[in-house]
């Protein structure tokens, strides 16, 4: 269902685009095949081809975002300033994993000429009786091989919202910002990302988790930016967990 808000001078009224049925006629797929299913803006279009659905806001100042993450999908968001599928700003979700030192672990080395290993704490080798085996250099002995300590590590997480840009082909990353990281699990849900574009044309991407707390936040000033007046919504890679290929909600409002 589309809704409309009160229209700004000059630039397209505002509205909230659910993508209840099909496609809007203002959208052009600048990228990819885009089709609505069950309730979602949906692209079967690979996300390294950077699928890219956009309408023409007849401003450059607006207010784009994209709502109903799903648990442990990323790489959807929002697209600004699309002059083609070449040259383009994106505001996206992202998920990384890094791993944490909890601690360490003494182990035994290995017994060479087939010791057998007594384990923690002595790390003695037991070798075979000379009569078993005469032709071991260690045999009838009993030698330490000594231990050794490692460090222990967990698998944390690192919820993330990025500010990208495209030209002439070339897609890069602007600037990145933590929502939240930690012992947190792989199963949290980025509730929104948004990015505002404002006349002085400073760029803010503003991103949530589901269950609320921090509002992460990017702000940037590109310097010359190739600028345009259309804006909409974009699948791009993700670096883990699993590839978002629908949009459920777009918000849009002029500046």
């Amino acid at each position: 269902m589309l809704i409309l808000a009160s229209p700004n001078v000059g630039a397209l009224a505002g509205f909230t685009d659910d993508f209840d049925s099909t496609l809007n006629a203002r959208y052009s797929q600048t990228s990819g095949t885009w089709t609505v299913t069950g309730g979602d803006a949906s692209t079967a279009t690979a996300a390294a081809s950077y699928p890219l659905l956009s309408f023409d806001a007849n401003t450059q100042q607006v207010t784009v975002k994209s709502e109903g993450g799903t648990t442990n999908v990323f790489g959807w968001g929002v697209a600004f300033w699309v002059v083609d599928s070449n040259n383009w700003w994106a505001a996206v979700t992202d998920r990384e994993e890094f791993q944490t030192q909890t601690g360490t672990i003494t182990v035994c080395n290995a017994c060479g000429d087939g010791g057998v290993s007594q384990g923690l704490p002595s790390c003695n080798c037991v070798y075979c009786s000379c009569a078993d085996c005469p032709s071991n250099p260690s045999c009838g002995q009993t030698i330490s091989a000594g231990s050794t300590t490692q460090a222990v590590f967990r698998t944390d997480y690192r919820y993330v919202i990025r500010l990208l840009k495209r030209e002439s082909g070339t897609v890069s990353t602007v600037a990145s910002a933590t929502i939240s990281e930690g012992d947190i699990g792989s199963t949290l849900t980025i509730a929104y990302v948004q990015a505002v574009m404002n006349s002085s044309g400073q760029i803010t991407v503003t991103g949530q988790m589901s269950t609320g707390g921090t509002v992460a936040t990017i702000t940037n000033t590109p310097v010359t930016p190739t600028k345009s007046r259309r804006h909409g919504i974009i699948i791009v890679p993700k670096t883990t967990g699993t590839q978002a290929s629908t949009i459920e909600k777009l918000i849009y409002s002029p500046a």
